[in-house]
């Protein structure tokens, strides 16, 4: 977790920590550019901590992402609402990636709904919306170590409560926003293993009511294996050279 602003936390019990250790036996490293309420005795068992700011010459927004996408790159448009199977199945795919793309403006300003869960399997998909909210009504999942999902939007991400609980991850993947990013209000644990950037701020609405004291109602876990398989033709630049006749 990063931040240039502030960094607060409400723990509810004494000997809780923040931040909690993962799968490979070591917790993040928090960092804030402001100010924090957290000490090294209560951010984790490691007590890492950093007052660090990041260049925010560049904004990795929604715009910088649909302006990275090749033009050679085949774009499989989205009406209004879709199942997960939609991004699931079907389609047609460049290089091993399935581009999709939704756009308000040509479903009269409808925001986007995917209705149903999406088992994405090995599949990698990027879906970039244009001006409009993305309601999620269903679990997103991959293939850890093979699959990839990016959603980047200029609006908000809003998570329907229904979607949550069970033994594993309910939402994997990158999930950019412009807006914010709503976890829904909630009595059952929003368990996300990837990462979230939203603009206008992350609203955490989940209550589990007395398991709060030990259980996070919204789990956000590191997923280093995102960013091994983070596309190449949007992490940088692409320039295209053609041969052209005199």
């Amino acid at each position: 977790m990063a931040t240039n602003g502030n960094l607060n936390s409400s723990l509810p019990v004494a000997g809780l920590f923040f931040d909690t250790k993962g799968a490979g036996d070591f917790p993040g490293v928090p960092a804030y550019g402001g100010t924090t309420n957290l000490t090294t005795s209560n951010v984790s068992e490691t007590g890492w901590l950093a007052n660090s700011t990041y260049n925010t010459t560049k904004v990795y927004n929604s715009n910088y992402f649909a302006n990275a996408v090749p033009a050679d790159v085949v774009i499989n448009s989205l009406a209004s609402s879709i199942e997960g199977t939609d991004i699931a199945s079907g389609g047609t795919a460049t290089d091993g990636i399935y581009w999709y793309e939704y756009d308000s403006a040509l479903n009269g300003g409808v925001d986007l709904t995917i209705n149903s869960s999406a088992s994405l399997g090995s599949r990698k998909v990027v879906l970039i919306v244009k001006d409009a909210d993305v309601y999620l009504k269903g679990n997103i999942n991959l293939t850890k170590g093979s699959g990839f999902f990016l959603l980047a939007t200029s609006g908000n991400i809003i998570v329907d409560p229904g979607v949550g609980g069970g033994a594993s991850a309910n939402l994997e993947g990158i999930y950019v926003s412009d807006g914010t990013f709503q976890t829904g209000v909630a009595s059952n644990q929003l368990w996300l293993r990837g990462n979230v950037a939203a603009y206008g701020g992350i609203t955490l609405e989940r209550d589990l009511g007395t398991d709060n004291t030990t259980t996070p109602a919204e789990l956000f876990e590191f997923a280093p294996d995102l960013a091994i398989l983070f596309p190449g033709k949007i992490a940088a630049r692409s320039v295209s050279w053609q041969e052209v006749a005199p």
